[in-house]
């Protein structure tokens, strides 16, 4: 961050230069502007501008910084990476990638960085609590539970305690609970931005459908590139039979995210769903065999060749399905009917002892 501090230094002198010529667009903004923390358009129009006259790993950094205060994570990724590239090793510009990347859903990567900005020795709440917030989606909730207590060790106000309270009982819900959004938010654990999103979810499910239509909408005015609050909205719009228009949205969210394998998923069921299954199928086929819920991938291959009447795709699919997830009996047992063998009851060999008359 020592670039940035030289950046600031000589800012003065930069904006007391008059335009020349060569300056690109229209004049350059005041820097009173650019410090303007709570306009981050504006900082992205002026890191723009100085970044068409020559390349800055800190006017990178700080482009980035502004993408994501906007909630625009795929914009604030390509940009944090470019900065990574010119300065692998700044511990600012690690833990800023770590919240894109987690915020992207790409939980191990942002792990990943978290951790190195960890081993320096950093420690700050936003850390704790951002690795905390990884380990919550990937289900972990001793390592929650520890890096709460170690937010605890550096002295906490009492909403921000509310908001760990909010992580650790989150933390302890099963699975599926957790992933369907079955749980309540108050308010004030809604003042963090992760729990105002699964506050959203949360909400979808119980909230009067004209009442969270207004809620949503006016979260997507403040942050229209926010991949989560589109999918909510497609989310929302499936649930009322808006399809045509779901399917738009759908792929807006998939513009933001950056592989994320598991809303690919999502949107192959939803093409399912509307019965568009060459559709589906493409999806599917962009999913890599390393992704976690492969098994089901490949059983939503199957049920799709299926509906289509492939059945030499169809046995394909539960071939590799058979090979690759030997543990899955779904996918034998739905060969076996495919293939017109009826393994049931009728036909599992008699025992060898000899059939004697029961005295009860």
């Amino acid at each position: 961050m020592r670039n940035i501090l030289l950046f600031f230094l000589f800012c003065p002198a930069l904006f007391s230069c008059q335009n020349t010529g060569d300056v690109k667009g229209e004049s350059i903004p005041p820097y009173a502007v650019f410090l303007n923390k709570q306009d981050p358009a504006k900082v992205i129009a002026f890191t723009s501008q100085l970044l068409e006259e020559q390349e800055n790993s800190s006017l990178i950094y700080l482009r980035a910084k502004a993408y994501y205060d906007l909630h625009a994570y795929k914009k604030a990724y390509l940009d944090i990476n470019k900065a990574l590239e010119i300065v692998p090793s700044d511990l600012d510009y690690l833990f800023l990638s770590a919240q894109i990347k987690f915020n992207l859903e790409l939980y191990q990567e942002a792990l990943e960085d978290a951790h190195i900005v960890e081993s320096a020795g950093v420690h700050r709440l936003s850390l704790w609590n951002l690795l905390a917030q990884i380990h919550l989606f990937l289900h972990r909730p001793a390592l929650v539970q520890l890096y709460i207590q170690k937010s605890y060790k550096e002295g906490i106000s009492n909403e921000y305690n509310k908001i760990q309270m909010a992580n650790s009982r989150l933390a302890f819900m099963d699975s599926l609970s957790f992933d369907k959004r079955y749980f309540v938010l108050s308010d004030e654990e809604g003042k963090d931005p992760l729990l105002h999103r699964l506050q959203l979810e949360s909400n979808m499910l119980s909230m009067p459908a004209i009442m969270f239509q207004s809620t949503i909408l006016t979260e997507m005015k403040k942050y229209p590139l926010d991949p989560h609050l589109l999918r909510i909205w497609a989310r929302f719009l499936v649930k009322i039979g808006k399809y045509e228009l779901a399917d738009q949205v759908y792929q807006q969210v998939n513009v933001q995210f950056v592989d994320n394998f598991k809303f690919r998923f999502e949107l192959a069921q939803f093409f399912m769903r509307i019965r568009n299954y060459p559709k589906a199928l493409a999806v599917l086929e962009t999913i890599p065999l390393n992704f976690i819920q492969f098994n089901e991938v490949l059983w939503l291959k199957s049920l799709l060749w299926g509906y289509m009447g492939n059945k030499t795709a169809n046995l394909a699919v539960l071939d590799s399905g058979i090979q690759l997830f030997s543990m899955d009996y779904r996918f034998l047992g739905a060969k076996n009917r495919l293939l017109g063998k009826k393994i049931d009851s009728t036909q599992v060999i008699q025992d060898s002892l000899s059939k004697v008359p029961r005295e009860f």
